[in-house]
């Protein structure tokens, strides 16, 4: 039977309204899905991949970006301890020879026992020993870490770093970084046994001028022009460093120093160094003074740091090398800021204390209420000295109901009290909500709190970019963590140069020296942008490195999966169709 062309015609638009209303269906069914997803399930936590994120054209570009001043990074976990074990086996063979670890559980019982009978020697032979003098290892924090005697060890509990296969030792150090990524697994003592491993190495005034130069070197490399350092100096050091009334006697054997006395060799240090720098390469850095907030049990001997250090730094040799004061350690279960209002209020030094590295959502935030108080206290009596504040994730108020006051805000940003932004640090240590950076706090406080801020004629919340701890978390210094912020956060040229100026501005250097910095920077940065383009290649640049990340994310769910024993392989596949939906998702806006 023959059809009309007419009723052919007339088929076939039916099929094609057909197959249009079925894929606007299917669309549809996506979007509801997407919708779904989002709601109930978390975003994986990603193991940041360091390597193929440096092979994108925006790490590039930020690599070469100028970065103002680096204001928080602990001296001890900012240089990487495997690329300094490698520059000390080339540069300073001598000195890599007499590096030494705890050889077992075995070397382990010898040094204690070692440690144990030297202290009942010194208590019977020098009866206030204590005021200068300890016996190397008497303290906990040294029985893991990597250790150097200029001599040799004092028991057979310790073996040869260069006897040992230094493959599999450095394997060890990077193990203990990698792990700091993973989710679930993150402890504080974790982060405390890689630490370990470095300070342990560098309480040696030979070690320990070497370290420095170390960490000055890369990060100047880094695009920056200074770095303020976060640490407490003094401490623990060998016999063939210092000379002090130890060597008096004889029968005693690898004694160490403490106190003031290391307090004023490590200073010394510093400030040749220092001066140095500023000579040679034009390169700054201060001091911070970290003091552990502690817990209840350990408060009195708090305020006794707070107070001995403020005081400290007042002497007129510290001016200008050491300025500031922190508060670090676990938030969660350490003291709060109000605890210690009295030795803070008396205190004349800067303030750069850690405040609001937190999940815990409450009406507000009590360690970052307490520094806006002080904040004020410190304008009614006129007193003159920086506040800046590690991490503060937690500025807005009635979190806990799904909402952001800005009354902690305001008080902020009126206050000009500066913010240390720590992104790759928040995200590796789970406070970053859903393992997503988009949602970190620093995107709403730039992207919507300060945009408000600039319409309504207001001073901006002052923010820098830094990187915490990075060679804990397996990475150098702090170009990942701009490019981090630069890609997540939709960063303008106009934003980062305004970070950057602030770190200057808002760094303890003098007056004199950050008014030549601003010039620098100002004059280097305007050429940065001319050389590369900027201005038209940024933001195709920062969604290719987002294409890179969710394709480095996606491999990663797979690997995941295929490894997967506990019988969660079916959330990994789930969570890698979410990541392809939400390609899908962008693809239908």
């Amino acid at each position: 039977m023959l059809i009309s062309q007419e009723i052919v015609d007339f088929i076939l638009n039916k099929k094609v309204i057909t197959v249009k209303i079925i894929s606007l269906l299917i669309l549809f069914l996506i979007k509801v899905l997407i919708f779904y997803i989002d709601i109930d399930i978390d975003m994986e936590k990603i193991n940041i991949d360091f390597p193929k994120l440096k092979s994108t054209k925006l790490y590039t570009l930020i690599k070469s970006m100028p970065k103002g001043v680096l204001l928080h990074a602990h001296f001890g976990a900012l240089g990487n301890l495997v690329k300094f074990l490698i520059y000390l086996n080339q540069k300073h063979p001598q000195i890599f020879k007499n590096i030494y670890f705890v050889d077992g559980i075995n070397g382990k019982d010898k040094i204690l026992k070692y440690n144990d009978d030297m202290q009942k020697r010194m208590q019977k032979e020098w009866r206030n020993y204590k005021d200068f003098c300890v016996p190397f290892n008497l303290s906990s924090n040294f029985e893991y870490g990597l250790t150097y005697f200029p001599d040799e060890p004092p028991c057979d509990g310790y073996k040869s770093f260069t006897s040992y296969d230094k493959g599999s030792m450095i394997n060890n150090i990077v193990s203990i970084a990698s792990r700091m990524q993973n989710k679930g697994e993150y402890t504080w003592n974790h982060l405390e046994l890689y630490t370990n491993k470095t300070w342990s190495l560098i309480k040696n005034s030979e070690i320990f001028e070497l370290y420095t130069r170390f960490i000055l070197d890369e990060t100047r490399g880094d695009g920056l022009l200074g770095v303020e350092l976060k640490t407490n100096i003094g401490g623990y050091h060998t016999k063939k460093s210092i000379k002090c009334k130890c060597e008096q006697v004889p029968s005693l054997s690898n004694i160490i120093y403490t106190g003031e006395f290391i307090k004023t060799i490590e200073r010394d240090i510093l400030r040749k160094l220092k001066l140095e720098y500023i000579k040679l390469f034009n390169f700054n850095f201060n001091l911070v003074y970290g003091i552990h907030r502690g817990n209840p049990a350990s408060i009195d001997y708090v305020k006794k740091s707070i107070n001995d250090n403020c005081s400290y730094l007042e002497k007129r040799e510290n001016i200008n090398l050491i300025n500031s004061i922190d508060l670090f350690g676990e938030e969660d279960k350490g003291n709060t800021n109000d605890k210690f209002h009295e030795e803070l209020t008396k205190c004349n030094a800067h303030l750069a204390i850690h405040s609001g590295e937190t999940n815990t959502k409450v009406e507000y935030n009590p360690n970052l209420k307490y520094i806006a108080d002080l904040s004020d206290s410190d304008k009614q009596s006129k007193k003159n000295r920086k506040i800046r504040v590690g991490h503060a994730l937690r500025l807005c108020m009635n979190e806990q109901n799904n909402v952001c006051e800005h009354g902690l805000l305001d008080k902020y940003a009126d206050n000009q009290i500066h913010i240390e932004l720590c992104p790759i640090s928040n995200y590796i240590l789970d406070y970053v909500e859903n393992n997503d950076f988009k949602k970190h706090p620093a995107n709403y406080y730039i992207n919507t709190y300060n945009r408000l801020r600039m319409i309504n004629g207001k001073p901006e919340l002052r923010l820098s970019i830094n990187s915490d701890d990075p060679s804990i978390y397996n990475y150098d210094y702090v170009t990942y963590d701009w490019l981090i912020a630069i890609a997540f956060w939709d960063l303008k040229i106009e934003d980062i140069k305004k970070m950057c100026i602030w770190s200057i501005e808002d760094s303890t250097f003098t007056k004199e020296e950050k008014t030549e910095y601003l010039k620098r920077f100002e004059g280097e940065f305007k050429l940065w942008l001319e050389l590369n383009h900027v201005n038209s290649i940024l933001t195709e640049y920062k969604q290719k490195f987002l294409d890179k990340w969710r394709s480095i994310s996606s491999t990663d769910i797979d690997a995941s999966a295929s490894a997967d024993t506990s019988g969660s392989a079916a959330k990994h596949k789930y969570l890698k169709y979410k990541l392809k939906y939400l390609n899908l998702k962008k693809l239908l806006k």
